[in-house]
């Protein structure tokens, strides 16, 4: 019968921190990789706005809505459209893409500034009035016209 032979306990050592520190570099990675893939501050993220009031008046052929927006944000925000949106449907009633021209409403930190869009609406209809930034950040307003 053969005798059976223990592994020294120097080399016993050496494989457990060899081990460890192999462990241990693999984890550094996988910890640095997800920390570089987080996004950092993005400008959009900062970026918000909100509808603080709309005004709807009626004209000889349809209405004119208009939208009061608020930049609650940290940056200058470009206002580039305004949507009258059917609340029941879904589907897009009116919309303003060149508002002030094409150049779009800009509005620091704090400030507020209007924009407006005319539609045919008939009066009870719920709709949802939404402004939207170059950036792509969005505010609404739902209501029902009187």
């Amino acid at each position: 019968m053969a005798r059976m032979r223990a592994v020294s306990p120097v080399v016993a050592t050496a494989l457990l921190v060899l081990i460890a520190v192999a462990t241990a570099v693999l984890l550094y990675l996988w910890v640095s990789g997800t920390v570089a893939a987080t996004p950092t501050q993005q400008q959009n993220l900062r970026e918000e706005i909100k509808i603080d009031a709309v005004n709807i008046t009626q004209l000889a052929s349809g209405y004119n809505v208009s939208a009061y927006i608020r930049n609650v944000g940290q940056l200058p925000v470009n206002i580039t459209e305004l949507y009258v949106i059917d609340a029941n449907t879904g589907s897009v009633i009116a919309v303003n893409t060149t508002i002030n021209g094409g150049k779009g409403l800009v509005l620091n930190p704090g400030q507020v500034g209007l924009a407006w869009v005319k539609a045919s609406l008939s009066k009870g209809q719920a709709i949802i009035v939404k402004a939207v930034t170059k950036d792509g950040v969005e505010a609404q307003y739902v209501l029902t016209v009187r």
